[in-house]
């Protein structure tokens, strides 16, 4: 069985989602049970608008449907929901608060939870999540520990990812490996690479083996799993340790072996479309992506014989996970019907299940992933290992840009415009001079937080 986009949400699925509610909850919430679980027919009321970034493909589907059933069990509740465009949502959002018209539920950042709501942005959730013995120990360990900060809840996790390493089984056949073991090592990554790479013409490729900036790998990801950490105990940026050097160096080398610009033109002559990428196309034998990446795979290439592992890694696995959370913004109007909603769309077992059928995606319920009818698929079993070593990027509410900062001096390493341990002393020292301006005013903003019921 292959759980990737294998079945479709239905309204009977839904509609019968009403009855396993309770036990979803239960399960959810540590156990608990209750007389009358919110959710069960909801005598929540009033109008709920929701923001969200879907627009179409599965899990707009998934949404719309989902919406149907919710509509049957709250009748009450008026919900009204819209996608907004992707790349404008939290600037969107934060106007929109500003300006006292803020949705009562939004699908956003995980990983900037706690600056909204450090911000006063955000409404903390907590009040209501212990009232209904929610408990973020349920939740995929990553979001839940991103959502959390100055001992306060500032979202729900809802669509945790993960990445992995996609690789090409016909190229490692091609090249004499085996592919049934793609490779576990960097020191494997890099001699495999070696095998799989064919010259084109003049600063291009027949065929490249692997380079760590195609994909959705980032420097972080690499760190990690040479053992680097990008904070420390007190939550100041570390940016220039001997791992994160050894890791610059590691991915110097790849640009010195395989020409940094013409990877990087090379790719963008083939990737014209969703449809047209090196590996897509035969043109890249390993790449690192998100689990989703693998529904991409089946609709764009369906006859790529394709395998997946975890992140090669030098001192430890490890993954980076972004995703999504659902929070309520603090101009909301009617936050009893938001957390409602919250809980059908986070909590319903039913709903959980189907998304993972049919969107190929992660949720944020730990037991829901790690079912059997999931894991016998050997994709989704590398997916959920991964889960359970995927860390979230820090926040540092202080130097709220120290990533991009980061990689802005990475790239200026792997162009060759500075010598690795040179980059990561910029990076540092950019990102402590940040820091160090706003340390007093996230303090004052600690202290109000505090005060704020």
């Amino acid at each position: 069985m292959n759980v990737i986009g294998t079945r479709t949400l239905t309204r009977r699925h839904l509609y019968g989602a009403a009855g396993v509610l309770t036990g979803a909850l239960a399960a959810a919430c540590g156990g608990a049970s209750r007389e009358k679980p919110a959710g069960v027919q909801s005598e929540a009321t009033g109008a709920v608008e929701f923001w969200h970034i879907w627009s179409s493909g599965p899990s707009r589907e998934w949404l719309d449907q989902a919406m149907v059933a919710i509509q049957t069990k709250a009748p009450k509740l008026q919900i009204q929901h819209s996608a907004q465009d992707f790349w404008t949502f939290a600037e969107k959002v934060t106007t929109a608060a500003t300006a006292g018209s803020a949705p009562d539920v939004t699908m956003a950042d995980s990983g900037t939870a706690p600056l909204r709501g450090l911000t006063g942005e955000n409404r903390a959730l907590d009040d209501r999540a212990a009232r209904d013995r929610v408990k973020l120990a349920d939740f995929v360990d990553y979001q839940a520990n991103e959502v959390s900060y100055a001992g306060k809840t500032w979202g729900l996790p809802f669509r945790p990812d993960t990445r992995i390493l996609y690789s090409n089984k016909a190229s490692l056949k091609d090249a004499g490996l085996d592919p049934a073991k793609p490779p576990a090592t960097w020191d494997e990554l890099w001699s495999q690479s070696e095998r799989l790479t064919k010259t084109g013409g003049e600063g291009t490729y027949a065929r490249l083996g692997f380079y760590p900036t195609l994909g959705n790998l980032w420097f972080w990801t690499a760190a990690w799993a040479n053992g680097a950490e990008f904070v420390d105990a007190k939550n100041v940026p570390t940016l220039n340790t001997r791992q994160h050097l050894e890791t610059l160096e590691w991915y110097v080398r790849w640009a010195q072996r395989y020409g940094h610009e013409a990877v990087m033109e090379w790719n963008k002559t083939l990737s014209t479309g969703p449809e047209s990428n090196p590996f897509f196309l035969d043109k890249l034998a390993l790449v690192v992506n998100t689990n989703p990446y693998a529904a991409s795979i089946k609709r764009y290439a369906p006859n790529l014989d394709w395998g997946v592992s975890m992140i090669p890694y030098k001192t430890r696995k490890a993954s980076w996970g972004a995703g999504f959370d659902l929070e309520t913004p603090a101009g909301g109007k009617n936050p009893d019907g938001a957390w409602e909603l919250i809980k059908w769309l986070d909590l319903d077992e039913e709903m959980n299940r189907q998304a993972v059928l049919l969107t190929s995606q992660l949720v944020a319920v730990k037991a829901m992933n790690d079912r059997p009818e999931f894991t016998r698929d050997p994709v989704w079993k590398t997916v959920v290992e991964s889960a359970a070593v995927t860390r979230n990027r820090p926040q540092v509410p202080e130097a709220r840009t120290w990533s991009s900062i980061l990689n802005t001096q990475v790239t200026a390493a792997l162009e060759g415009r500075a010598a690795p341990r040179e980059a990561l002393e910029k990076a540092q020292a950019e990102v402590m001079g940040m820091y160090e301006t706003n340390k007093a005013k996230v303090a004052d903003d600690l202290a109000r937080l505090t005060q704020r019921k």
